[in-house]
């Protein structure tokens, strides 16, 4: 069916396809998520299992290494690692891509449910996560008031928590920096002693008296009453009375212990701008949308600031601005690139309605891009909005070669209408063919493995669908408004303004013209020389690549520098305090605009958040970070990782590079790793260089003699949980206060076990009423222990992190490597690069094989459309010379080759044959028409230079915005525009000019096989 003679014979039901489009492209648009990337994929599941009190030795040997041996043997099990730290296991099992993370996630519970029976006593259930990286932060609040700290806390946790946490989409929420109550039971020693009362007693009635328990049901009447025993404490006074039975009688809870409510010792501090505050950090479910949830809880914070107007909301982070600048930047590029094609448009056609009907294929493309996407359920995010918008100056290339040959036909004294339709028909082969050497520039992305696939897969489908949605309009629209609206083939000469500018283009473009047609026969004449010369610049270019360097993605740069500070295991929180306000300080000399906020944790850590995003004048954040970074790393007495925030899809734990230290002994792998960072620290170019290994901790071992214990009628578990209750004390039951559940919290005065020699008098108390002190029983002694112990495949490791800054990530890697190869290591150790670094060699790899299967995908559609297996390689002979302009232009802007770099080359590869295929289709237009081949190169060539040079045009000028970087966002498909801009500038050269050349050789060969075929059959 000929659609294009169809919708000009019938404009009206084209007219009324194109409103249709129209209404569903608007209300697509409405509902389309908007996001800052694609939802991402990640066949990851974690296994965390608690071992109070062990040793990480002890946690590996007993509970890591059985669950590692039965969770390998999952199928599709990729890689298991694991982390043996004190207290706790954690290993984290990768998948295959692709694998089914239900099924998986039910085959790894039922594997731990094999083997936890058999795990030691006082393990905790293993806890089975998924790896969800969709389920993130959506927004940070803080709350302050004049509260004292434990009220507010009260008032956040029962009231404003529930609040927030029952907006839809919001799927759990953190809570740090406020105080919370307990009730502490300090037992008397003298007094339980004089009892005879067991701690272990106290604990168990205290668990056992606290429910409230149901008898059973009852007749009342004609209906049934349900009966329970109500015995859960309601008051202080009620822990106070409870009587605990003894020899001599029952005596009060209250007569052997000293029962009070007070504060809990703080876990986490928090501040802004010095005040010290509450704050809640809210997730999302993975499925929801962070623009719809951010919306929503903006909303109740409002609601909750005239409820609670003596406290201070503040919204410290809020991932939705950030998602909405960015593509606000990217959507006003895509608007300047619209501008631009439009305007070269009209300087070529020289015709206002004319570019009105190129034009209008823009937004109409567009629109109809929206109803694809909608069904395809693509997102609108960063990734495909940034397709869309490098596909704007595309959209108008089928367009453009149809106006153009419509035109052509009206010069020829065609009608209006069969100009239209014979115009568009010359060429509908060509522009189908090019769309669909374009679209199959991207069928090879579903071949690629990990996360590139999520990545790329929505601008695959964006520009697939715009560029479906142009080839449309283009056959249809364009024609059917040509053949109506079009009265004048010539210039509009009615124009006063432009009348000089359009002249002046003119007078350029027939200049450029004539030049091109002796440059044209020049070659042609010479075309061997011409061809040689152009094989020696390829291979001159090519010299160019190894100093174009690689990184994995480029950055967003969103205003906001993380300083995490890691100060030695049992360092006080005085100390903690003290270097984190000096990091304040140098915080504070920024001469930009800013927030602080800074969280402060028991553990030795903190974190110092500069946020300078709402500064219109800042510097680069990176420009900030190295002004601080050696004014902080002089402050003695921490560790210090000081980075820009990126919301990277690919950002994650680790440096950018990592190196893997393989071995069995902990102290040999700890030498091997703290001699590594000396030797990357003294490399140029590298930043924040550390080990995992990390400072040893010192542990107090007690070793209980089993044979003098059960003289005593003592045993392991019970002498544990006494010393228990002298250092950390043990949380039987909660009390309920007003809706708040407090620990009970059962213990010994500290005063009695703070220093070893009080742990080692420490009077155990026995079955037969007497007390024993431990040292008769058991041995103390104090070893370094590692802090955690790293697994990867069954094997022990070790990690060597290190950023980059100021060269490429293969730059440093080399660099690395080079000063690594003389480093004599230990027999049977060794070490591997790994980490971001090994991700992004298999993502290159994986996308090398994606060019590779697409130059062979347009080969053969190349082949089916000229029916022959030669032609093609002519046409091809732009895709090697693309990628050297692409080098050329990351070289020149000073860009590195990343993830979107490499699949702006993939889309050269469709990309840059179209202007080719145009030129050879007319060649063998004319060649079928009776003209030589010289001939019709020398007529085609000139003829198509035209739309050639205005395609090309239309696409660069577009992507220019992009390029260049304006606005928030726009970084991260800022390489990918350079690429294509460079390879396509590049190759319309090599196309305008070996194309022809190429052809005519190919024609000289055949010619010399067909006369020696003549030759010999005369003979």
């Amino acid at each position: 069916m000929d659609v294009t003679k169809l919708s000009i014979k019938r404009p009206v039901t084209t007219v009324i396809c194109i409103l249709i489009v129209l209404m569903f492209g608007l209300v697509s648009l409405s509902k389309i998520p908007l996001d800052l990337f694609p939802a991402i994929d990640i066949p990851i599941i974690v296994v965390m299992t608690d071992y109070e009190g062990a040793s990480p030795s002890e946690v590996e040997a007993l509970v890591t290494e059985p669950l590692e041996d039965v969770l390998s043997t999952v199928s599709n099990v990729q890689e298991v690692n694991s982390t043996s730290s004190r207290g706790q296991s954690r290993i984290i099992i990768q998948f295959t891509d692709g694998t089914d993370m239900d099924v998986s996630g039910i085959n790894v519970r039922e594997r731990v449910d094999m083997i936890k029976g058999y795990l030691p006593e006082g393990t905790g259930d293993p806890l089975i996560v998924s790896i969800d990286p969709n389920a993130s932060a959506a927004m940070t609040i803080g709350v302050a008031g004049g509260e004292e700290l434990q009220d507010l806390m009260t008032i956040v946790d029962t009231e404003i928590v529930g609040r927030l946490e029952r907006i839809e989409g919001v799927g759990s929420i953190d809570v740090s920096g406020g105080q919370e109550h307990k009730v502490d039971i300090t037992l008397l020693p003298d007094k339980m002693e004089g009892y005879e009362i067991s701690p272990q007693t106290i604990t168990q009635l205290l668990s056992a008296e606290n429910l409230n328990l149901p008898v059973g049901d009852i007749a009342y009447g004609s209906k049934e009453m349900s009966i329970r025993v109500v015995g859960e404490f309601e008051s202080l006074e009620d822990i106070k009375n409870l009587p605990i039975p003894t020899s001599t009688g029952p005596v009060k809870l209250g007569d052997v212990a000293i029962i009070e409510q007070v504060d809990k010792d703080m876990k986490s501090y928090a501040f802004i701008n010095g005040e010290q505050i509450i704050t809640l950090d809210i997730n999302k479910e993975s499925i929801a949308n962070t623009v719809e949830v951010a919306k929503e809880l903006r909303k109740e914070i409002e609601t909750l600031e005239n409820e609670y107007p003596d406290l201070d909301f503040k919204i410290l982070y809020d991932s939705a601005e950030s998602i909405e600048s960015s593509i606000s930047s990217v959507s006003s590029a895509a608007v300047l690139g619209i501008v631009f094609a439009v305007i070269i448009l009209f300087l070529f056609l020289r015709n206002v309605r004319s570019t009105l009907i190129v034009g209008l294929s823009i937004p109409l493309s567009i629109v109809f891009t929206f109803v694809l996407m909608y069904f395809m359920d693509v997102s609108l995010n960063m990734i495909s909005l940034g397709g869309l918008t490098l596909g704007v100056g595309m959209l108008v290339d089928n367009s453009i070669v149809v106006i153009e040959n419509i035109f052509r036909y009206r010069q020829k004294g065609q009608s209006k209408v069969e100009g239209a339709h014979l115009g568009t028909k010359e060429v509908a082969m060509a522009v189908a063919a090019s769309t669909l050497t374009t679209i199959a520039a991207f069928l090879p992305i579903v071949f690629v493995e990990d996360m590139m696939a999520n990545v790329f897969r929505d601008l695959s489908l964006t520009v697939t669908a715009s560029l479906i949605a142009s080839l449309v309009v283009a056959l249809t629209v364009v024609p059917m408004l040509a053949s109506k609206y079009v009265d004048d083939v010539g210039e509009n000469k009615e124009n006063k303004y432009f009348g000089k500018i359009l002249d002046l283009w003119g007078n350029l473009f027939n200049t450029l013209d004539k030049k091109y047609r002796k440059l044209l026969d020049a070659t042609l004449n010479k075309r061997k020389i011409t061809a040689a010369f152009m094989l020696i610049l390829f291979i001159a270019t090519l010299g160019l690549i190894p100093f174009v360097g690689m990184d994995f993605m480029p950055e967003l740069d969103q205003g906001i520098i993380n300083i995490n500070l890691a100060l030695p295991k049992g360092t006080t929180q005085e100390k903690t305090f003290n270097i984190t306000n000096q990091v304040v300080e140098i915080a504070e000399g920024i001469s930009e605009e800013k927030d602080i906020n800074y969280t402060i944790k028991d553990d030795g850590s903190a974190k110092v958040s500069i946020d300078i995003s709402e500064d219109k004048d800042r510097r680069p954040t990176h420009e900030v970070v190295e002004e601080i970074r050696p004014q902080i790393m002089m402050i003695p007495g921490a560790e210090f990782n000081i980075d820009s925030q990126s919301m990277g899809m690919m950002s994650g734990g680790g440096g950018d590079i990592t190196i893997e230290v393989v071995g069995d002994d902990l102290d040999t792998l700890n030498m091997i790793a703290n001699d590594f960072v000396d030797i990357i620290e003294g490399i140029e170019g590298t930043r924040e260089v550390k080990s995992s290994s990390g400072e040893g901790v010192p542990e107090a071992i007690i070793t209980i003699d089993r044979e003098k214990a059960a003289l005593y009628g003592l045993n392991v578990p019970t002498v544990t949980q006494t010393l228990q209750l002298y250092v950390a004390g043990s949380v039987p039951t909660k009390l309920n206060v007003d809706g708040t559940e407090i620990d009970l919290n059962v213990s010994y005065d500290s005063d009695y076990a703070s220093t070893l020699n009080d742990i080692d008098n420490i009077q155990i108390p026995t079955q037969l009423g007497t007390t024993v002190t431990l040292n008769e029983i058991a041995d103390v002694e104090i070893v370094q222990g590692p802090v955690s112990i790293t697994r990867k495949s069954g094997n022990r490791i070790m990690n060597v992190d290190t950023d980059v800054y100021g060269i490429s990530t293969t730059e440093a890697q080399k660099l690395i490597k080079n000063e690594l190869e003389d480093y004599q290591m230990p027999k049977g150790y060794t070490f591997y690069f790994t980490g971001e670094y090994e991700d992004m060699m298999e993502s290159f790899m994986s996308l090398g094989l994606a060019l590779i299967m697409s130059i062979f995908l347009v080969f053969f559609i190349l082949a089916a459309q000229f029916e022959s297996f030669v032609t093609p390689f002519i046409v091809m002979f732009s895709v090697p010379y693309a990628i050297v302009g692409a080098m050329i232009g990351l070289f020149i802007t000073g860009t590195t080759l990343t993830m979107p770099a490499m699949m702006g080359v993939i889309m050269l590869a469709g990309i840059v044959v179209n202007n080719a295929i145009v030129l050879i289709d007319y060649i063998n237009q004319l060649k079928e028409q009776g003209s030589t081949v010289e001939e019709a190169i020398l007529k085609a060539g000139p003829t198509r230079l035209r739309p050639i040079l205005m395609t090309t045009m239309t696409t660069v000028l577009a992507m220019i915005p992009v390029a260049i970087g304006i606005g928030e966002g726009t970084e991260m498909i800022a390489p990918l525009a350079i690429t294509v801009i460079g390879g396509l500038i590049f190759s319309t050269v090599v196309t305008l000019i070996i194309i022809p050349v190429n052809y005519a050789l190919l024609h000289d060969i055949r010619a010399r096989r067909e006369g020696k075929k003549k030759k010999k059959m005369s003979i």
